[in-house]
C-alpha cells in the first residue's frame, strides 16, 4: 500500500496538491498573533460585566416573586461560581451524605447563600470610593 506522505527537509507534507500544503516546522506556533483583539475585548468586557451578572443572580434567586424555576437556575449559578461545579463521583464509589431533612439542608444553603451575598456586599462597600470601580460608573437602566 503506497503511502500518502511524503517527508521533505525534515518536514510531512501530504503527497496530494503538488505540496501546497505548508505544515508547521517544529516550534513554530500555529497562531503567532496570538489571540484576536476581539476575543481580548470580549473577555475584558465579560469580566467587568460579571459583579452585575452576580447581583442580578442574587436578586432572582432571592426574589418570592420569581418563578421557582428562574430562582433555582440562578442559585445553581450562584453556587457553581462560587463552590465550583460539583463533581461526578465514579459510579462504584459510596456518597457520604449527612443525614440530614431536606429542610436542614436547604438551610445551610440558605445559610452559605447568604454569607457570599453578604462577602459581595463587604466588597462594594469597601470599593465604594475608588473610582476604577466599574460598579461605581453611571450606566443607562435598561428598559423592561
Amino acid at each position: 500500500m503506497a503511502s500518502n506522505i511524503e517527508t521533505t527537509a525534515g518536514a510531512v507534507i501530504p503527497s496530494h496538491g503538488n505540496g501546497v500544503l505548508q505544515p508547521w516546522q517544529p516550534g513554530q506556533s500555529g497562531n503567532p498573533g496570538g489571540r484576536p483583539n476581539a476575543v481580548r475585548e470580549a473577555l475584558r468586557l465579560a469580566r467587568e460585566a460579571s459583579p452585575d451578572a452576580m447581583r442580578t443572580l442574587i436578586a432572582m434567586m432571592t426574589d418570592p416573586s420569581e418563578d421557582s424555576r428562574a430562582r433555582i437556575v440562578a442559585a445553581t449559578h450562584i453556587l457553581d461560581r462560587a463552590m465550583g461545579k460539583p463533581k461526578e463521583p465514579p459510579p462504584d464509589d459510596k456518597i457520604d451524605a449527612p443525614d440530614i431533612s431536606s429542610a436542614e439542608a436547604r438551610a445551610r444553603i440558605i445559610e452559605r447563600i447568604e454569607r457570599i451575598s453578604a462577602g459581595l456586599r463587604d466588597m462594594d462597600a469597601e470599593h465604594a470610593d475608588n473610582p476604577n470601580n466599574p460598579n461605581n460608573l453611571k450606566r443607562p437602566m435598561a428598559d423592561k
